[in-house]
């Protein structure tokens, strides 16, 4: 069964349909083999199709090997609190059909991440991540910046993501390939780059470290370098903080691009940031460390620091966007390497993590280390990175004698 509905008219669909909290089913008759789900075609247009979906053995309990979506639900320090969603639905044939909006959008999420899934044993990276992975749909939290709809979140503590309420005329996010595969990105990050520099960095020699040896409390309890919000902006580890999140950030618009592949993910969602967060934007130099140091005693409002975060973020996706479409192996090829790197990046920075503030552009030879690099991506980096990076890490771009 097809219906076709224009992009557009998603959400004009939704706000049809009664929202129910998920629950059981009333149609007195269990169905099961397939369910409809609202999901994008290769054209972008969204269609209910009949899915089955392999991971999954219980259709009434979205929990499976892809997957535990949760609706509406609480979460702590450790994930979310309480039972799995439960869709509400009526039986066509032997399909599954959602009756209502909120069992509709659960049950997209749950096959989202299930092609998510089945990407990454494609790619072979599905042993660098936990699954199922733990989604809550309809989460109600506040972000730091005050937003609570139209956004969405990964919590590196319990290795959750959180898809807020979306009242935007646009594909909500939790529908959205691109989106829900950037969060799901930051999972890799955290894993990765974050969890290991978290571990591996020493106590701070400060008040704070006073503070907390006083109370026998744990040094994981201080702030996580992924905590922008509480570091101390005036020291090296609290400006890098954000130099990981630019980071961060940019290869998870990266991974969202090459997944879905659309580089402007964001433009049918969240139209706001459909330039500033475009993969196929013209490549920027990246911002000196000193500039970011020197903005610390005009702006000292972290939340500022994080909007430089992502600007300078969006620069590194857009570089590396282009280096993967530079035609010198495929884009998924390249997307593993980038994934492959990531453990290289901690030992590569720890050294000066509380010393100096990292380059932005600092990664990049991290990333594309042994990267039989071309004419096209050498013409981009010179985009972007400083001289001495170009004359140094990136001098067979520079040397006419080298061939590429």
């Amino acid at each position: 069964m097809k219906i076709q509905m224009k992009t557009w008219t998603v959400s004009l669909f939704f706000a049809l349909l009664p929202v129910f909290l998920l629950g059981c089913a009333d149609s007195g008759q269990k169905c099961g083999g397939k369910l409809l789900a609202l999901m994008p075609s290769e054209s972008g247009e969204y269609t209910f199709q009949e899915v089955k979906l392999s991971t999954l053995n219980d259709p009434y309990s979205l929990s499976g090997g892809a997957a535990k979506i949760y609706f509406e639900s609480l979460i702590g320090g450790s994930g979310y609190v309480g039972k799995v969603a439960q869709p509400r639905y009526t039986r066509s044939g032997n399909t599954c059909v959602p009756m209502d909006a909120a069992s509709s959008m659960a049950i997209s999420l749950y096959a989202q991440f299930e092609k998510i899934m089945m990407f990454e044993a494609r790619l072979g990276t599905l042993d660098m991540l936990q699954w199922p992975r733990k989604v809550g749909l309809d989460i109600h939290v506040r972000s730091t910046d005050g937003m609570t709809h139209n956004n969405a979140h990964y919590f590196g503590g319990g290795d959750s993501i959180a898809v807020l309420p979306y009242n935007l005329a646009g594909v909500p996010l939790a529908m959205n390939p691109g989106v829900m595969a950037h969060e799901h990105f930051h999972g890799h990050f955290q894993a990765q780059v974050n969890a290991r520099i978290n571990a591996a960095l020493p106590p701070l020699q400060d008040t704070e470290s006073v503070f907390y040896s006083a109370f026998n409390m744990n040094v994981s309890a201080k702030p996580s370098v992924e905590d922008v919000e509480s570091g101390n902006m005036l020291k090296p580890r609290g400006l890098n903080a954000f130099v990981l999140r630019a980071w961060n950030e940019g290869l998870a618009d990266l991974y969202g691009a090459i997944y879905s592949k659309n580089p402007r993910f964001f433009d049918e969602s969240l139209p706001m940031l459909a330039e500033t967060r475009s993969l196929k934007a013209d490549a920027v130099r990246f911002m000196p460390a000193r500039r970011l140091t020197a903005m610390v005693n005009k702006i000292q409002d972290p939340k500022m620091l994080v909007g430089v975060s992502y600007v300078q973020g969006s620069y590194l996706a857009r570089l590396m966007y282009s280096i993967a479409l530079s035609g010198v192996e495929t884009p998924e090829v390249f997307l593993v390497r980038v994934m492959r790197r990531l453990s290289e990046v901690p030992p590569a920075i720890l050294a000066d993590f509380d010393v100096k503030t990292i380059e932005f552009e600092r990664i990049l030879p991290i990333l594309l280390k042994d990267f039989p690099l071309n004419a096209e991506a050498c013409s981009q980096i010179r985009k972007t990175v400083s001289k001495d990076m170009m004359s140094g890490s990136f001098a067979k771009c520079t040397d006419p004698s080298r061939s590429f």
